[in-house]
C-alpha cells in the first residue's frame, strides 16, 4: 500500500510535475525480494526443496497473514499476488478522489499483468496459462475466481473524466451534467 499516500496528495503532485513541463509516472509494478526469489529458484531447480521448508521460508518473507503454503514461483504469478494488494489501492483512491480534489491518479502508472477488457488480473489461474514446455496450467484453486480482476482502466478513465469535470470550461459548457 506504499503508493496510497502518494496518491492521496496526487494531484498536487500531479500539477508540480505539470509546472516543470514534466509528465507524473508512478510504478505499481512491484518485483519479488531477493529471498523470494532465492526460494522460487531452489523450489523450480531443486524439487526436493520443497519438503525442507523454502515454500515456508518464502511465504514468511512477504509478510501477509496466513500465506503459509505457497510461494510465486515466476514474475506472472508475483504481478498478480501483486495485484490483488494494488486494488485496493486503486479503489480507495478512485473513492476517496470523488469527495476530495488532491486526491487523484499520476499521469500514468507501471502496473504487472494488464488482463483483457483493461482489467488487472488478480484471480488465481495465471494470465498466459501456458507453461514453457508448450503444455497447459490448471488453475490453483477451483473457487471460481481464476480469472477474477479489478476494472483497472475503467478507474482510471473515470478518474479523468471526474477530473475534467471539475474544471471551470467543461462546468461552463455543461458537457459533465447528469
Amino acid at each position: 500500500f506504499g503508493t496510497l499516500g502518494y496518491f492521496r496528495q496526487g494531484a498536487p503532485h500531479r500539477e508540480a510535475s505539470k509546472a516543470n513541463n514534466h509528465f507524473l509516472l508512478v510504478s505499481m509494478a512491484g518485483g519479488p525480494s531477493p529471498t523470494q526469489i532465492e526460494m522460487a529458484a531452489t523450489i523450480n531447480f531443486l524439487p526436493l526443496a520443497k519438503h525442507f521448508g523454502a515454500v515456508e521460508k518464502c511465504s514468511k518473507d512477504f509478510g501477509i497473514p496466513n500465506l503459509t503454503s505457497w510461494c510465486p514461483l515466476d514474475l506472472q504469478e508475483y504481478g498478480q499476488l501483486d495485484n490483488f494488494y494494488n486494488q485496493r489501492v486503486l479503489d480507495a483512491i478512485y473513492n476517496e478522489g470523488a469527495g476530495t480534489e488532491a486526491v487523484d491518479f499520476p499521469n500514468a502508472i507501471y502496473i504487472n499483468g494488464i488482463d483483457t477488457g483493461g482489467r488487472i488480473r488478480t484471480g488465481t489461474q495465471r494470465l498466459n496459462p501456458l507453461k514453457l514446455d508448450g503444455g497447459s496450467e490448471p488453475s490453483l484453486t477451483d473457487d471460481g475466481h481464476d480469472t477474477d480482476g479489478y476494472a483497472y482502466a475503467a478507474t482510471l478513465v473515470g478518474a479523468t473524466v471526474r477530473r475534467l469535470c471539475r474544471g471551470t470550461r467543461a462546468q461552463a459548457k455543461g458537457v459533465c451534467e447528469g
